[in-house]
Order: C-alpha cells, then sequence, then structure tokens
C-alpha cells in the first residue's frame, strides 16, 4: 500500500480528491447528521437508564429512626419570633451550640462598581461542625441552608437534623451546617476561605475553624410545610456536575418513599421521545446562559459533587410531601453519603441527565460535536489544496490582539471601582463594534493571504468547538450550532465580496445573535404594539437584557471563573474579524483546488 501511494507522486488519493471536490456538499450533510444523530441518540430505547454505581452507598437500605418531630416545632417557633426581632442569625447560632456543635461565623463583602439583579453584596455566613467520635476529621459531609424569612421552614428542619444527627454514632465523617444568604455569591465566599483561594473583589474573612476534605454537598431549599415534588438541580459553572450516584442515591430514596421528583422542573414523561429531546435542548440552553442558577453551581469549581433538592409547591395537585418525611429523606441520604469509602469517582461526571430514570453519557452526546468539527476540516481541506502561494495576512494576527485588548481592557474596567459605572456599558457594547470597524483598516491584499486565513479560519473554528466541548459541553454544542450552517452559507454556498454576503455577515456577528436572542424572549412577553407608550418595546427590552446578560458574565468570570465571557470577548470576536475580512474579498480572485491528472502524469 505505501508503494502504491508513493508511486501516485504529487497525485493525493482519489478519495481526497473526491472529498475536496465535495467538501461543501458534506460540510453541510456532516450538519444535518447532527441533528439526525441527536434524534436518535434521545429515543427512550437508546440512552441509559440511571443506576447507583458506587455500591457502598447502600441507598435505601437502612431504616429511617427520626423522631425529632416535636424539635421542629420548637425551632420553627424560634426563628419566627427571630426573624421578627431581625436576630434570626444570632438564633441559629446558639441553637446550634447548645446542641453540643462547634459554631463560626464569616462575613464577606463583594466591592465593584457596577450592580447585577439578585446578587447580594455583603452578608455573613454561620456554619457548625459536628465532629465524629469515630475517626480523625479528615473528611466531612456538608449540609447548605438557605437562611431568609421565606425559607423558615427549611432552617427549622436543618436545626432539627443536626439534633437528631448529633445522638447518632455511626457518623465516620464531620457533618457541617452550612447557613447562608441565598445568593451563589454566599457559599462562593465560604469556599474561597476554606480552600484558601482569594478572589478579586471579594473579600472574605478566613474561617476560624475548617473540617476534612468535603465529600458531598446537599443544598435543600424548603420554604413551606408541604410540597407536592422534589426539584432536582445540579448544574455547575462551566459544566462542572456532580457525580451521577449523588444524584441517583437522591432519587432512589424519594422513590423507596414515594416522593416524587422532577429534574429541572420538567414534567416527566420519560417514554416520551418528544420530552427527552425538550429536555437535551433545555440543559443545553441552561448550562450555557443560565450555568450559575442556585447555590450548587458554584461547588464544580471545587472539585465537589452538589446537588439542590428543592421543595415545589402546586395548588393543582392533591399530594403533599411533610417536613417529617423530608426529614426521613434527609437523614437517608446523609447516611448513604457516610458509607461510601472513598471519593466519589464510580460513576459520571460527564453526563446529561434527561429526566430521573434516564441519561446521556460523554459516548453519546460527543459524535454531535464531532460532526461540527467535521464540517470545518472538510472545508479547510478544500483551501488546502487552492494554489495560491503563500503570505501570511495582517487581519490573522491583528484580530487575536485586539480581541486580546477588549478582554483586557474590560477586566481592568470591572476591577476598578473608582471608574464610572456607565464605562462598563460602554465599552461591552462599544468594544465589538470598534473591532468591527478597525477591521476595514488591514485587509486581505492578495489571493495568497486570503487562502490562508481561510484555511486557518476553519482550523481555528474546528479547534474551538472541540476544546469548548472538552473544557465544557454545553457551549461547545451552542457554537457548533450557531456557526456551523453560516460559515456554511456565507464561505461555500454565497459568493464572498458581494453585497448581501456582506450584510448577511453582520447579522451573525455575536453581539448581534445574542441581542436578537433577546428580542425573542422580549417579544414572547410584549402586550402588544397598542401599549407602545405605557409599556417598553421588544427592542429596548432586548438592549436592556443584553446588557445585563453581559455584565453577569463578566461577574461570573471575575467571582464564579466562568469562562464564557473569555469565550465570547477572545474567540468569537477574533473569528467574527476573520469572517469579515474573508467576505470582503471577492471570490473569483480566489483559484480552485487544483490536482495533477493521470493523464498528465503519465506526459511527465
Amino acid at each position: 500500500m505505501l508503494r502504491r501511494l508513493a508511486l501516485q507522486g504529487s497525485q493525493p488519493p482519489k478519495i481526497v480528491v473526491k472529498v475536496v471536490t465535495k467538501a461543501v456538499f458534506l460540510s453541510l450533510l456532516c450538519y444535518i447528521v447532527s441533528f439526525g444523530y441527536i434524534y436518535y441518540a434521545t429515543q427512550p430505547d437508546v440512552i441509559e437508564n440511571t443506576r447507583v454505581s458506587e455500591n457502598a452507598f447502600l441507598p435505601g437500605v437502612v431504616r429511617p429512626r427520626f423522631d425529632k418531630v416535636v424539635s421542629l416545632s420548637a425551632f420553627a417557633k424560634g426563628l419566627r419570633n427571630s426573624f421578627k426581632e431581625k436576630t434570626e442569625k444570632n438564633y441559629v447560632m446558639e441553637s446550634l451550640r447548645e446542641l453540643g456543635l462547634e459554631v463560626y461565623n464569616q462575613s464577606y463583602k463583594l466591592h465593584s462598581s457596577y450592580s447585577i439583579p439578585k446578587v447580594k453584596r455583603e452578608g455573613e455566613n454561620i456554619y457548625g461542625i459536628l465532629r465524629t467520635t469515630k475517626n480523625p476529621s479528615v473528611e466531612s459531609m456538608l449540609m447548605v441552608i438557605p437562611l431568609d424569612e421565606a425559607r423558615l421552614e427549611g432552617a427549622a428542619l436543618a436545626l432539627t437534623m443536626a439534633d437528631y444527627f448529633k445522638d447518632q454514632v455511626y457518623w465516620a465523617r464531620d457533618i457541617i451546617f452550612l447557613f447562608v444568604d441565598p445568593y451563589p455569591i454566599a457559599v462562593e465566599a465560604w469556599l474561597s476561605a476554606f480552600h484558601g483561594y482569594s478572589i478579586d473583589n471579594l473579600v472574605a474573612n478566613p474561617l476560624p475553624r475548617r473540617s476534612g476534605t468535603i465529600t458531598g454537598v446537599y443544598i435543600f431549599d424548603f420554604a413551606g410545610t408541604n410540597f407536592d415534588y422534589l426539584d432536582i438541580k445540579f448544574f455547575g459553572v462551566n459544566g462542572r456536575q456532580p457525580n451521577l450516584d449523588l444524584v441517583n442515591v437522591a432519587n432512589v430514596i424519594a422513590s423507596n418513599y414515594r416522593i416524587p421528583t422532577k429534574i429541572n422542573n420538567l414534567p416527566q414523561k420519560e417514554s416520551e421521545h418528544n420530552f427527552l429531546i425538550e429536555s437535551f435542548v433545555t440543559s443545553i440552553y441552561k448550562q450555557t446562559f443560565s450555568e450559575v442558577e442556585g447555590l450548587h453551581s458554584v461547588f464544580g469549581s471545587y472539585g465537589i459533587s452538589a446537588v439542590s433538592i428543592i421543595g415545589v409547591s402546586s395548588r393543582k395537585s392533591n399530594h403533599k410531601i411533610d417536613l417529617r418525611s423530608l426529614a426521613i429523606f434527609i437523614e437517608l441520604c446523609y447516611r448513604s453519603l457516610n458509607n461510601i469509602l472513598e471519593k466519589l469517582h464510580q460513576s459520571y461526571f460527564l453526563y446529561y441527565l434527561l429526566s430521573p430514570n434516564k441519561f446521556m453519557s460523554v459516548a453519546f452526546y460527543m459524535p454531535i460535536s464531532g460532526c461540527f468539527i467535521f464540517s470545518m476540516i472538510f472545508l479547510a481541506l478544500k483551501e488546502y489544496f487552492r494554489k495560491a502561494g503563500y503570505g501570511i495576512p495582517k487581519a490573522l494576527i491583528y484580530n487575536h490582539i485586539l480581541s486580546l485588548g477588549f478582554y483586557f481592557l474590560t477586566i481592568f474596567v470591572f476591577l476598578n471601582n473608582n471608574i464610572d459605572k456607565n464605562i462598563e456599558k460602554y465599552i461591552l457594547l462599544g468594544g465589538p463594534i470598534t473591532l468591527v470597524f478597525l477591521n476595514f483598516f488591514y485587509p486581505l491584499k492578495s489571493p495568497a493571504e486570503c487562502v490562508v486565513l481561510r484555511f486557518v479560519f476553519f482550523v481555528e473554528v474546528g479547534l474551538l468547538i472541540g476544546a469548548t466541548s472538552l473544557l465544557s459541553i454545553s457551549p461547545g454544542l451552542i457554537i457548533g450550532f450557531c456557526s456551523t450552517l453560516p460559515i456554511i452559507l456565507l464561505l461555500g454556498i454565497l459568493k464572498s465580496g458581494s453585497i448581501l454576503t456582506k450584510i448577511i455577515t453582520f447579522a451573525f456577528h455575536p453581539l448581534c445573535f445574542l441581542y436578537f436572542g433577546q428580542f425573542a424572549l422580549a417579544y414572547l412577553n410584549f402586550d402588544g404594539y397598542d401599549k407602545l407608550l405605557t409599556t417598553e418595546t421588544p427592542f429596548i427590552l432586548a438592549g436592556k437584557w443584553l446588557i445585563e446578560a453581559l455584565i453577569k458574565s463578566v461577574h461570573n468570570h471575575l467571582v464564579h471563573s466562568s469562562i464564557i465571557f473569555p469565550l465570547y470577548s477572545i474567540f468569537l470576536t477574533s473569528i467574527f474579524g476573520h469572517l469579515m475580512s474573508i467576505v470582503r474579498f471577492k471570490q473569483e480572485l480566489l483559484p480552485e483546488p487544483v490536482f495533477v491528472t493521470d493523464e498528465k502524469q503519465k506526459v511527465e
């Protein structure tokens, strides 16, 4: 075979010639195949059933012994009075101290000139440590409870569980009870101090005492006394999810005690294919654009598995889950977590949980990214065989440098508290627009430069999709969905250099793309054009939401280490700069791929 290839000389294999000549068609085919594969991979008979891989959990085997109903009423009454007097945190600390726990508090404060809705700037965390008597304090289990007046019953239940847990002798790990303000910034402050990690603009006092490595976390968010079902949430920053066993254990225990559960508040119809597709699309959207959706979202950055259990009430349902049932549920969750012998590793960390009993593992969803990458490979291969010489375009260098400058300028402005907060909006909106206008100052001057830039452009897009998918699958899929088809349309089907191509290209700017998405959401909430004088139009509302989304992405990057803003500012803006330079160059000046035919090779 090697001899046969060597005799071909400069002639590439026939399969390569066919791929190059049909590159645009194959790229479009790969894009279409990705949707067909999604339809296939989400079928109920194809995706896997959930299971507990770690046998040491023994979920549902232990028998509950909870007998502290009287304490539950007493703590609820005490908390209700303390909230009236605004001394609820002192009450929690005194109650934990009376139970024999080590009790400490921690203050935190966020220094920033920008404002974000639903983000508290300063507060106080309270935590109590129940030390194990069987082993050294090298490992711990964490229970997180959001503390405010609306969640009074949940805090009372946590205090009751502390009263119950202290009397048990089978605990092999410390148990930490963490009472925080119902904002992710509060948990981030406590975790950063727990691990000795500092965050810019977030001043968190060091913890007076700490416990060992945290093996697992359950966040219990209960507002009320009766619930219809438990909503399970677990999406983390940058797609970091808890070990699937931690979610499955909660599901198994809930099903054993006939407690209904849902995933991301979606109706559970696991036998219906349409529901599984909807759940898959919803998961991709939330992991990308709502990655900080609760207290559980920030644990993944520290390598800790965390799951939020939220009690949901509905007037339409007659099924009620009372606090005593929840107390038994909590007891079994922590007794199961207490049974494990080592750090959670048996089950998956990379998955899409589409329902309580169905999940899609990494082996099933990565081929979707592969389809988008192959689309770019086919187009890059066509550029490789264009005979146009070699030249390094200025756009290839300047686009990356200017995008990096835009990123660092934005970070500098957001970290500087002495700058007017309106400048932040000007930077976020004016920065990308300025890069678009600067692109006209370094156009492509020759077909050689255009061919080189086209080749690098396709390779960069493919690498971006692949690398992002490995770091966080959902943003990688979003980039693939939103960029592959426009690239095929602009650089494969339409002719570059035409006025139509240039106009369409501007519509695919990342900033325009985000605005169109916000406009669609705003239009769905719009009352009607007959109320223009009394309500904001979708155009104005989408603009406000766009600015809020951009500011929030920068905040999540600075405080929670999110990669969404760097993806947008460093990579997507520079890649769009490449695209703008390419579409302004006339297609007629580019040579077609040339191959040496067999007849010419014989003559030579």
